[in-house]
This record gives structure tokens, sequence and C-alpha cells, in this order.
């Protein structure tokens, strides 16, 4: 969920940044531009698990599909690093290390650092490393309740509190493999 809200936020301040563009005069003629007839793009891709439907108001046609077609490259550039969805992320990357310090981008640097604030805060209401809890239930499938024994494995394997950054060192980890 932390990936989705940066990078749909990133996305999403590219493309507003995009409608601003301004008409200059014709070199030579002193002749003033042809007025740029505004236009509402929308475009949808499949992105981070689920369909990004973006819609913009721009100067024309050309500036708001190059805007959105930015936007969406961003978050599926934030996807790659992010994302629980994919085997080859650098999350998914960060979860098979367990143990082993792993390097981050300077991306997802920031999102387990925000991560890790936003469990503090909440006295571990938020947790980002639930990932075992979710494949117990199997929400990402038709779902099952697990049984006791699953459920202690799953819980023995969640707690933000054994996620390590270390900003010094710049590397994060776990305190037990198969957490995530």
């Amino acid at each position: 969920m932390i990936a989705r809200t940066v990078g749909l936020a990133a996305a999403l301040a590219l493309a507003a940044s995009a409608g601003t563009v301004r008409a200059q005069a014709v070199p030579g003629t002193g002749a003033a531009p042809p007025a740029a007839v505004p236009a509402t793009v929308e475009r949808a891709r499949m992105l981070m698990g689920t369909v990004l439907n973006a819609r913009i108001e721009a100067g024309s046609e050309h500036d708001g599909a190059s805007a959105l077609a930015a936007a969406f490259d961003e978050v599926a550039r934030l996807e790659a690093v992010m994302s629980s969805w994919r085997p080859d992320s650098e999350l998914s990357r960060l979860n098979a290390a367990g143990t082993a310090p792993f390097a981050p981008s300077p991306d997802l640097a920031a999102v387990l650092d925000s991560a890790l604030a936003q469990a503090a805060a909440t006295l571990g209401a938020f947790d980002p490393t639930i990932e075992p809890l979710a494949s117990a239930w199997d929400l990402r499938g038709s779902g099952r309740v697990p049984t006791a024994a699953a459920l202690a494995e799953a819980r023995a394997r969640t707690g933000w509190e054994r996620l390590a950054l270390d900003r010094v060192a710049g590397t994060a980890r776990f305190a037990r493999d198969g957490m995530g």
C-alpha cells in the first residue's frame, strides 16, 4: 500500500506539471501562435496489481498523452522497486535476503524509513512485515482460514521492530528469515 501511495503521488505530480505548457510567438513573423486547444486526456494501464486510470487537463492532446505516459512510466519504475506482487522487484529481493544485509535503493530505503516511522507512531498497528500473515490467510488467492500452527508460525515471522534499517551502512535486514 505504501508503494502505491508513493508511486501514485509521484506520477500525479509529474502529470500535473505537464499541463502548464505556454505557447510562444512564431519567430520572424510577429504573429501570435495558433491558440492551443485544451484537451482532457485519459489513459489506463495495468500497474501495481490493478488498473491505474488517470485523467489530465493539458494544453493539447499531445501534451496530455506525453504527461500521462511519463506518469505511468514512473509508476512502472516504482513498481519494479516496491511491488510485493512481483518476484523480480527490489522489495521481493529484500524479502528473499532475509537476515543477510541488503542494500536498498534510495527509493526503497525512503519507503522503509517511512514504514518504520508509521509503525512506531501507531505502536505496531501499522506493520510493514505482514506478508507471512497475508500468505497464511491466502489473501491473494481464494482465501483460507489457517490452522493454529500455521497462524503461530506466520506471527513468529512478523513484527516491524524486527526489520532493521541501518542508515549509516545503507542496509536493511530482517531478524529472521521468512519475514517480509
